[in-house]
């Protein structure tokens, strides 16, 4: 290597802020300079690799256009080893990406999970800047588990399965957030649409040394205060999960919440309008075991009757009687002019079972009752408005 190679080699580690001296001579790794994106220390390769001569000739016309969208290529003949895939490795604070795709007979561009022609070539340099700014993993949005592994996904939902120990009903929607217990390695942030929400409910300043929220994502950028509604919560989630308790908290707002993976890799919770969050966490999950293994004195036959009773008041004591927590959807309860809590109802006296008599009541008042878990496994009834083609679960 001559002195003029060994140069820019220098510069260019430099530059990229891999390398820094100690003062005993010592090399040592240095984190990037803060407000640099991931973007910024990515970089994205394409290998192509070619099955016959046919193919190598159809690789040759994409030169002009990989070219044209400035990303490394190299293309080559196949070998047996070859793997359609997309690979990551890491150094330090730089990030590489490899795409390795091959070349068909038609001069078709195919890769593990998609292909492009040569008309295509718009969409493929959206690919591969998508893969600069989100390394192997793409962009989140619209994928499967919110576009995290599975092992990411499994992560998420350990830790929200953990228990709410305090009762935040009766407390405004930024105090009863902070009372949850959400995992503070999980960032909170409140979309444009969902602030825009909660101001047209009610504003408030937050109170001082209140947990901040931030605005989209800005790295280095210090966290604005935002104004949050002053309604409070009208039910509790002590004793259920985190996340279906955040769920159920949010939801009285019409907001909902959903984990997303950022550039960096990190895992932030979102929260986003019911309208703009079509993949929302949902209010708990179908149920795993048959509905009397799953909540038995639910289905336990015994003495019923109401006489104008508030159906409110039917639920807190089926609620006490059984230890299964009954939630209503009062966010879409309200959509429909229902004030379910002030509802009165009556029942004639028989031999029945709780649940037969919550569909009973829930069914006379255009109400869908529907038996769910949360993360740890923990039944509950989710009382919301009845739609067409909707059934009790």
């Amino acid at each position: 290597m001559n002195r003029k190679q060994l140069t820019a080699l220098l510069v260019a580690a430099s530059c990229a802020g891999i390398f820094s001296n100690s003062a005993d001579g010592q090399t040592i790794r240095r984190k990037p300079p803060t407000g640099r994106s991931p973007a910024d220390n990515t970089t994205v390769s394409l290998v192509l690799i070619t099955s016959d001569n046919a193919a190598a000739f159809r690789a040759r016309a994409w030169q002009t256009t990989l070219q044209k969208l400035d990303v490394p290529f190299r293309i080559r003949g196949a070998t047996v080893a070859d793997k359609v895939e997309v690979r990551e490795r890491k150094l330090g604070p730089l990030r590489q990406v490899t795409v390795v795709g091959k070349v068909d007979r038609g001069g078709r561009l195919i890769f593990a999970d998609r292909a492009y022609t040569r008309g295509d070539a718009a969409k493929l340099g959206e690919w591969l800047r998508e893969l600069k700014a989100y390394g192997k993993q793409g962009k989140p949005e619209g994928k499967p588990l919110w576009g995290m592994s599975k092992a990411q996904f499994g992560v998420v939902f350990a830790d929200l399965s953990a228990s709410v120990t305090t009762d935040v009903r009766g407390k405004e929607l930024e105090q009863a957030v902070a009372r949850l217990g959400l995992p503070t390695k999980y960032e909170l942030r409140y979309s444009v649409a969902a602030k825009d929400a909660l101001s047209k409910i009610s504003r408030r300043a937050p109170a001082p040394g209140s947990r901040g929220l931030r605005n989209e994502p800005g790295a280095g950028a210090p966290r604005p205060m935002i104004k949050l509604a002053a309604v409070p919560v009208r039910k509790s989630v002590k004793g259920q999960s985190l996340g279906t308790a955040f769920a159920l908290v949010l939801r009285d707002y019409g907001l909902g919440f959903r984990p997303l993976r950022n550039p960096a890799g990190d895992i932030e919770l979102v929260i986003d309008p019911l309208a703009d969050a079509k993949d929302a966490w949902p209010i708990g999950w179908k149920l795993k075991q048959a509905r009397l293994e799953t909540a038995p004195k639910l289905f336990k036959i015994r003495q019923v009757s109401l006489d104008k009773a508030k159906l409110g008041d039917m639920f807190r004591t089926i609620t006490a009687e059984t230890g299964v927590p009954i939630h209503v959807d009062y966010h879409a309860t309200a959509a429909k002019g229902i004030d379910a809590d002030a509802l009165v109802v009556s029942y004639p006296a028989r031999k029945a079972s709780y649940s037969l008599l919550l569909r009973g009541i829930t069914t006379r008042k255009k109400l869908s009752y529907i038996l769910r878990i949360d993360e740890a496994g923990q039944p509950f009834a989710w009382i919301t408005a009845w739609t067409p083609g909707s059934r009790e679960e």
